[in-house]
């Protein structure tokens, strides 16, 4: 079974706006995938629906074999517990530390002080940003709140995790080591959706790619045999 399936799904806003169109397509366990294409083509309204923070207006979405359509609003926080979102705006709290803004999750878990010391330490490390625990987010750079941000997500242990449009605010080299972090997430067993515009890294990591155009998805595209050739080991 994927890990998530979307079947005729379509997403109308009042007005008759379709923000979706009888979009349908699989993602199998520990896959990468990019969701490309324009502004306005539909990308974030499809990583909403995948949280359910929006609901189809026709089809099916399935999500660890649960329907979404169909779940109860007592079982959405538990299906996002398991969905890693990381930002475009990153939405950090100004007035909350890196570790504490990266920690929050966990208290909504119940987690122990030591279990969250020690998840938030690790994720830290794993980002390179021991040394900015303490630190406020105004006072990091735009690619350090892009790793805080992915720390938030990834110190959940998140089967799966979202990120839209997280290298849009960033230049060449910090989108780009952006995606060797997801990458890196990747291999180590985490289903990655990530949502871009940027051809330049769709070009530089050759995953399989969705691209949407207006709503629809007009191609499904495999990929290469050796995706992501400028990854670290």
């Amino acid at each position: 079974m994927p890990l998530l399936s979307l079947q005729g799904v379509t997403k109308r806003y009042p007005g008759g706006v379709e923000a979706l169109r009888d979009v349908s397509f699989e993602v199998n366990e520990g896959e990468f995938l990019f969701l490309a294409g324009p502004s306005g083509a539909g990308k974030t309204t499809l990583l909403r629906l995948l949280v359910r923070l929006e609901v189809a207006t026709q089809g099916d979405i399935l999500v660890f074999g649960r329907h979404l359509q169909r779940i109860r609003e007592s079982s959405v926080p538990y299906l996002r517990r398991n969905i890693g979102f990381v930002f475009q705006d990153f939405r950090l709290l100004g007035d909350r530390t890196v570790a504490e803004n990266v920690a929050l999750g966990l208290h909504i878990l119940g987690l122990t002080r030591r279990e969250i010391r020690s998840r938030v330490e690790e994720a830290l490390a794993d980002l390179q940003l021991e040394g900015l625990a303490a630190s406020l987010p105004a006072a990091l750079s735009g690619g350090e709140q892009q790793r805080v941000a992915i720390a938030r997500a990834l110190v959940m242990h998140p089967p799966l995790l979202l990120a839209d449009e997280p290298t849009g605010n960033l230049d060449w080299d910090l989108s780009n080591e952006t995606v060797r972090l997801l990458a890196r997430l990747n291999r180590r067993g985490t289903t990655v959706i990530m949502a871009t515009h940027d051809r330049f890294l769709l070009r530089e990591w050759p995953y399989r790619t969705l691209w949407l155009h207006r709503g629809a998805l007009v191609e499904d595209r495999p990929a290469s045999p050796a995706p992501g050739s400028t990854e670290a080991s």
